[in-house]
């Protein structure tokens, strides 16, 4: 019993695409981190499969710095992502499109930061500070300080 249910399992699970990747044609594994220490142009992946191009991920001594660009049918659910890079940090547009190619969301980054929190934050500070707006609002200090951080979500 135990081995057909294992079977199951395993014909069920779908197969990962195996990208292979390259800088000036020569291979470069992305998942150990070591290639791109003083890594300068820009890495190129194909799906091992089908050849087709998976991912552009520019790198400025080892640091991602220009738009690195996930294509149709690249790693992830297959949408097509634009996100730029300055020195290693989200800095500019990003941009995420759906499988036929429509916009689905944009966003400005500014040094790894999404630019719709620091003008929220920057609101707030107007507002008496976050101590005001957090009580004006029915929720704590310390919630609406993580909602605001660079890491923070701005859903409540």
């Amino acid at each position: 019993m135990r081995s057909v249910t294992l079977l199951t399992l395993l014909v069920a699970v779908p197969a990962l695409a195996v990208e292979d990747c390259s800088v000036d044609g020569r291979p470069i594994n992305l998942n150990n981190g070591a290639p791109t220490r003083e890594l300068t142009g820009t890495v190129r992946c194909v799906d091992r499969d089908s050849g087709r191009a998976t991912r552009e991920i520019p790198y400025l001594n080892g640091r991602l710095h220009g738009t690195e660009k996930w294509l149709a049918g690249g790693p992830g659910d297959g949408r097509v992502r634009h996100f730029e890079y300055r020195e290693g940090r989200k800095h500019g547009l990003q941009k995420v499109f759906d499988r036929e190619g429509r916009l689905e969301s944009e966003s400005t980054w500014v040094d790894d930061r999404a630019a719709g929190l620091l003008a929220l934050r920057t609101v707030v500070e107007a507002y008496g500070g976050l101590a005001a707006v957090a009580a004006a609002a029915g929720i704590s200090r310390e919630s609406l300080y993580r909602t605001l951080s660079a890491k923070g979500n701005p859903t409540l």
